[in-house]
């Protein structure tokens, strides 16, 4: 398991806000414990959490106070006892502000846990979409380091151009290749096939001293991209058979569909 991409994959997150399953719970906890990784981005994320609610602490409205001691008062006028009772009165007045400052506590950490918890799902999807456009990024940037080398390629002195024609009954079909003969590079272009069984496909083939080396199977090359082969630096012939879709260690030469010799 690659530590850093599961620690990047924002599980950690969740089972800080408690979304994880008893399953997946156990999973981060047998990681962190044996993960100094792990631990470390545990420990950061609930320390960003303090000083998220430490940020956003809520200041009660400033009529808050006096509706308290109103209900208190309320509570006096309507139940005067007599001088014998002034002790319990006093208890009864404080269990009554006890209960009205709990229910606002309450308030204020339903509030905070819900101001939290909606930060802590942004802070994730902005995580997610930052992750995906460096995916993204990583792709383009293979993309162009791969077109730059097929133009070097192409430009090279020493790539030659095949075209592979049909024989027979194939003789329509047409495959163009381009190898490099002192780098080994070989890539197919563009290529016209007969429709062949699901289970069936073309495989490519070296003829290197006079022994046919599989050069791998035809893929479909994008537009403007050639499809790079297995590698040789020298051969004298190339060829294409038809093969089942897993490939063959050697050809079936009845099903030969194209040869070019060198």
């Amino acid at each position: 398991m690659n530590i850093q991409e599961y620690i990047s994959s924002g599980i950690l997150e969740l089972y800080v806000l408690g979304k994880l399953s008893e399953q997946e719970s156990r999973e981060v906890e047998a990681l962190a414990a044996k993960h100094a990784e792990v631990r470390k981005e545990l420990e950061n994320i609930f320390i960003t959490m303090e000083q998220y609610a430490t940020l956003h602490a809520v200041t009660p409205h400033s009529q808050l106070k006096g509706k308290i001691f109103s209900k208190i008062t309320s509570y006096e006028n309507e139940h005067r006892l007599d001088a014998q009772m002034k002790q319990l009165t006093t208890y009864k007045y404080t269990a009554i502000a006890a209960s009205v400052l709990a229910l606002v506590f309450m308030g204020f950490t339903l509030l905070y846990y819900s101001r939290w918890n909606h930060a802590k799902q942004k802070v994730i999807t902005l995580e997610a979409d930052k992750r995906m456009l460096a995916q993204v990024n990583t792709i383009h940037q293979n993309t162009l380091n791969r077109n730059k080398e097929m133009m070097a390629m192409l430009q090279d002195t020493n790539t030659t151009y095949i075209r592979l024609k049909g024989k027979g009954k194939s003789s329509s079909v047409y495959t163009n290749l381009w190898w490099n003969k002192t780098t080994g590079q070989l890539y197919v272009g563009s290529y016209l096939m007969p429709e062949v069984p699901e289970d069936k496909w073309y495989q490519l083939w070296a003829i290197v001293d006079g022994k046919p080396q599989d050069a791998g199977m035809l893929c479909e090359p994008k537009q403007y991209e050639l499809c790079p082969m297995k590698s040789f630096k020298k051969a004298s012939a190339f060829a294409i058979t038809i093969e089942n879709k897993e490939g063959s260690p050697t050809p079936t030469l009845e099903n030969l569909v194209a040869i070019h010799t060198l």
